[in-house]
């Protein structure tokens, strides 16, 4: 008899316990998506703080954008919502 998920027989069907995921976080801008996803809150930190002052700017693909800091837990941990922002003649949005 072969033992898929358990140690004997009393186990076989059952599947095995699921370790929790650890904390993750996600640096997220609006209408761009998810540009970091990790376990490292201070790569996260550096990658939101990029992100939100490039939002700043008046010009590139990131200004005028809400930047979000997440946790797994879909917690709100940093946001930076953006003032109405001038941008520059030629610029893409």
């Amino acid at each position: 008899m072969i033992q898929t998920f358990g140690q004997g027989p009393e186990n076989s069907d059952r599947l095995p316990e699921r370790k929790e995921d650890p904390v993750k976080y996600e640096v997220i801008v609006s209408d761009l998506g998810t540009m970091y996803q990790g376990i490292d809150y201070s790569e996260a930190m550096r990658i939101y703080e990029d992100y939100a002052g490039r939002s700043r700017g008046s010009y590139g693909r990131i200004s005028g954008k809400r930047v979000t800091l997440i946790d797994s837990a879909r917690q709100i941990l940093r946001q930076h919502k953006p003032c109405n922002v001038k941008r520059k003649e030629g610029s893409h949005r």
